[in-house]
């Protein structure tokens, strides 16, 4: 019984709104408020806007760390090659596609060591792009693919540096070079 006043009562106020809505002496329509300016998207093609040199270093630092890490997945079979796309870009994306595909043709293999490490050194952002210095070691086992056979288990140090460049997509390291290898777990110093 209560549902139904309520129902009878809604109805009856819509309708006293209704008739009180079309009874006007003003002849004219009652004009309508501006709309709120529109906001405009930034075209597609336009430049991303410029990050602070620390935003810009705190992201370089970052994609060499995960890349450190994808990249040896991808050698130990983990991850599809085109999981370099996200990390990569230009001459480095392609030598490193060549040694991927060297790698997946030879006789060897790698099997992943909690031993091996990156640490980033320096991130130096410069007007077109970023340069990166880091230490990796490398204590991952290399094998014999189907015997498992291990032939070495020598442990590397290196000192890389890369180059990244902003892309469309974000960040990509672009070059990439060993400044400096010795075997055991201690960067060496550059030449």
């Amino acid at each position: 019984m209560r549902a139904g006043v309520a129902v009878g009562l809604l109805a009856g106020v819509l309708a006293a709104g209704l008739v009180l809505a079309g009874c006007s002496d003003d002849p004219e329509p009652a004009a309508q408020a501006p709309a709120p300016p529109r906001a405009t998207a930034r075209p597609v093609d336009a430049e991303p806007p410029a990050a602070a040199p620390e935003e810009v270093a705190a992201e370089v630092e970052r994609l060499a760390e995960e890349w450190f890490d994808v990249s040896r997945g991808i050698r130990g079979d983990r991850f599809l090659l085109d999981e370099a796309d996200r990390y990569l870009t230009g001459a480095y994306r392609d030598a490193y596609g060549s040694e991927y595909r060297r790698f997946t043709l030879a006789p060897e293999a790698i099997r992943l060591s909690a031993r091996s490490s990156v640490a980033v050194e320096d991130v130096e952002v410069r007007e077109d792009h970023a340069l990166v210095t880091t230490c990796e070691v490398d204590a991952d086992l290399l094998l014999v693919r189907g015997t498992w056979r291990i032939l070495s288990t020598t442990v590397t140090a290196r000192r890389h540096q890369y180059q990244a460049r902003p892309t469309p997509e974000g960040w990509r390291l672009a070059e990439h070079a060993v400044l400096a290898e010795a075997r055991g777990e201690a960067c060496p110093d550059p030449a």
